[in-house]
Formats: structure tokens, C-alpha cells, sequence
């Protein structure tokens, strides 16, 4: 039976040692490392650039122990805590933080982020990514407050953001309504969903906003300026995780299927952090390992190069004129709407995304034009009343 979360506790350490009590049992063959000296070993490890080696010494066990009893933290980790830590969360409030921001009726921010990782053997070209070292791609969707409401990861460094997100299953929810709890809101004469922000390398969709490209009229410059405003939480996201959990600023020595299964391990202990307000050192940020590829996050271009839709830009544009612009902290909840997910193993075949043919691009892109040009309506943090 799955344990119940701890409803508060006063620092992450002790909520994670209650969640995963259950799951590291001594052994009968030698006395067992204690729990509390486990997560303490995975923990020093995550958040730091030191080899298996150093933290070895520094807890006073072997270097090949320390590489076991981080991959044993990090899947009771995703195990226990990934789909009741990254989920939706409420809806109202992520809303009406976006709306503060410029960007009325969002409800997140999306991009995706390279983590280095040692050239593999198999297929090792395609895990360079255009930076010119090998990756392994997190995409992210994060709420007005940097918190990851959707993570999927695994996907190789070579690949674009477009292909990325076709194959999520984030992607299938929103396409087929299923994410969010249907909500529109009125901008003139035409009722807009529920939407999501994103940078240019992703697809134009009636759901998702990208910016304008190209020469801009005054009101288009304006919708790109509130859309990457609204945008700024997942970049923000991405530096924090970066800066707290330096392991993903290094070539960790483990296998790609370990590594996103770490890779989401972080992004649920980003969480736990963020939503209990722990302290976050600027310095963290502005300092970063010499080893390290990829101090900041990075993001790839568009295969396609062309838009696959612009209809849903228009009326945003018009009608946002005006607008003003410790610890664990995490109660037994339901399952998410959509559970985050790693991405397919790269040996396996992936199919070639479908491209939009020019009639859906025309359609789009009327929806676009709609939310940038569309003025005069009355808009409400809620959306959809």
C-alpha cells in the first residue's frame, strides 16, 4: 500500500525519509547503510559537482556505493512523490499570477533545457546538440511561480522542441482538451481557450502562443513583450534547478535511462522546495562549474523553420492593451490530470511529426491575429465567465 504524505514537516530531509522508509529495508547480508545517511549521500550528490569518489570520502563509503544509493533515493523519489508533487495544481490562481504578469487566460509556460550527459556509445551523434556537446532534453511546462506543473525528459539533444512536444503527452491532452478543465474567455466577438505560452521554436496553435516574427507593428511588439514576460517563470525555473542541483550542470557517468529518471528526480525536489518557500542564493546562479557546458539554460531551433499556426495571436494582442500588467509542504493528493512522463528510448523508431498543411496554417494564424488585434473586451483574472 502506498504510505501517506506527511502533511508538514519541518525540512525536506525528514519528509523524505517518512515517504521512503518503506522502500530501503537492511538487508541480512551486512548491516545496512542507515536511511538517514542514504538520502543525505543522494542529496550531497544531487546538489553538488563532486565526483562519487569525493562524496564517498566524505561519508565514509565506498565510490560504487555512492552510484547505488543515489539511483535507489532517486527512483523512491519518482516512485512515491513525482505525480503528486508535478501536477496541475489551481487552475484560478495560475491564471490570475499570469494575468498579473500581462498574459491574461495562461496557464503556463513552456521550453525545454539541455543537460549534458557523456557521449554514449550507440547513436552518440544524436545526442549533440546544436551547441556542439551531447544532451539530454527536459521540457518543461511551469506555473506563474516557476513550479513545474509537467516535466518530460529523456529525449535526445539533437532533437527540436517541436518534435519534443508532439510526442508528450502533454501535447495529446491539450490537442484533445483534456488538460485543462475547459474554460474560454470572450475577446470580441470570439471565445478563446485556455492557453499556454511558448518561444518561437514551438508550434502556433490555438492553445499555444509563440511571439511574432519579423517586421512589427506597435501592437504585435507589444504582445511579444507580455508573452515573454510571461515566459520568464520557466527560464527562471530552469537557472534555480540548475543552480541548486549542479549535477545536471555536469556529465553525470550513468545511463540515459538513469539519467532522466534523475533528471525528474530533481525536478520533484524543485518543487518541494519552491512551494515551501526555501531560500534561494543568488550566488548559486551566477556561479557555475567550470566543467559545465551549459551554464544557463539553452534552447533549439524550430526544424521546420516555418510557424504551424498563427490564428490565435490577433486578439490577445489587442485586448491585453491596458492590463496591469524550507521544507516539504505537501498533502496526500489526488492523481494528476497528466502524469509527467520520460520520453521513448532512443533506440526505438520515432516517427516523423505530422506537419500542419497550409489551410490549418491560414487557420492559425487567423487566431493569432485575433488575440493581438481583438480590443475592447472586459477581462477577468478567472477567464471563461
Amino acid at each position: 500500500m502506498e504510505p501517506e504524505l506527511p502533511l508538514a514537516t519541518s525540512w525536506p530531509h525528514t519528509a523524505l525519509l517518512q515517504c521512503m522508509q518503506h522502500l530501503m529495508q537492511a538487508t541480512a547480508l551486512r548491516p545496512a547503510i542507515p536511511l538517514e545517511k542514504k538520502v543525505a549521500i543522494a542529496l550531497r550528490k544531487l546538489a553538488s559537482t563532486d565526483s562519487y569518489r569525493v562524496v564517498g570520502d566524505q561519508f565514509g563509503v565506498k565510490k560504487s556505493s555512492v552510484g547505488v544509493i543515489l539511483m535507489q533515493v532517486v527512483r523512491a523519489l519518482n516512485s512515491i512523490l513525482l505525480y503528486r508533487v508535478i501536477r496541475l495544481g489551481d487552475q484560478d490562481a495560475t491564471m490570475a499570477g499570469f494575468a498579473a504578469l500581462g498574459f491574461p487566460n495562461c496557464g503556463g509556460a513552456i521550453d525545454g533545457t539541455h543537460i549534458p550527459i557523456p557521449a554514449p556509445n550507440i547513436l552518440g551523434p544524436c545526442y549533440l546538440n546544436r551547441k556542439g556537446y551531447s544532451s539530454m532534453v527536459l521540457q518543461a511546462l511551469v506555473d506563474h511561480r516557476g513550479q513545474f506543473l509537467d516535466v518530460y525528459t529523456g529525449w535526445l539533444g539533437k532533437a527540436d522542441d517541436a518534435r519534443i512536444f508532439r510526442s508528450s503527452g502533454l501535447y495529446k491532452k491539450l490537442k484533445k482538451g483534456l488538460y485543462f478543465s475547459p474554460r474560454e474567455f470572450a475577446v470580441g466577438d470570439v471565445q478563446m481557450p485556455l492557453c499556454i505560452v511558448g518561444d518561437e521554436a514551438y508550434p502556433l496553435l490555438p492553445w499555444l502562443m509563440k511571439p511574432y516574427t519579423g517586421h512589427l507593428d506597435p501592437s504585435r511588439e507589444q504582445f511579444n513583450t507580455r508573452l515573454n514576460r510571461a515566459r520568464n517563470p520557466v527560464e527562471r525555473a530552469f537557472g534555480r534547478l540548475k543552480a541548486r542541483f549542479r549535477c545536471l550542470r555536469t556529465r553525470l557517468t550513468v545511463g540515459q535511462k538513469s539519467m532522466a529518471e534523475l533528471i525528474a528526480a530533481c525536478c520533484v525536489l524543485h518543487n518541494i522546495v519552491e512551494k515551501k518557500g526555501e531560500a534561494f542564493l543568488p550566488a548559486w546562479e551566477e556561479s557555475s562549474p567550470r566543467q559545465s557546458p551549459s551554464g544557463r539554460p539553452t534552447r533549439m531551433g524550430c526544424a521546420s523553420g516555418r510557424p504551424c499556426g498563427s490564428s490565435s495571436r490577433k486578439h490577445p494582442s489587442n485586448c491585453l492593451q491596458g492590463l496591469l500588467p524550507r521544507g516539504l509542504c505537501l498533502a496526500a493528493a489526488s492523481l494528476p490530470h497528466h502524469k509527467p512522463s520520460l520520453a521513448p528510448s532512443p533506440d526505438v523508431p520515432i516517427n516523423k511529426p505530422r506537419c500542419f498543411s497550409t489551410k490549418h496554417e491560414l487557420y492559425f494564424f487567423n487566431i493569432r491575429e485575433r488575440w493581438a488585434g481583438g480590443g475592447g473586451c472586459k477581462l477577468g483574472g478567472g477567464g471563461g465567465s
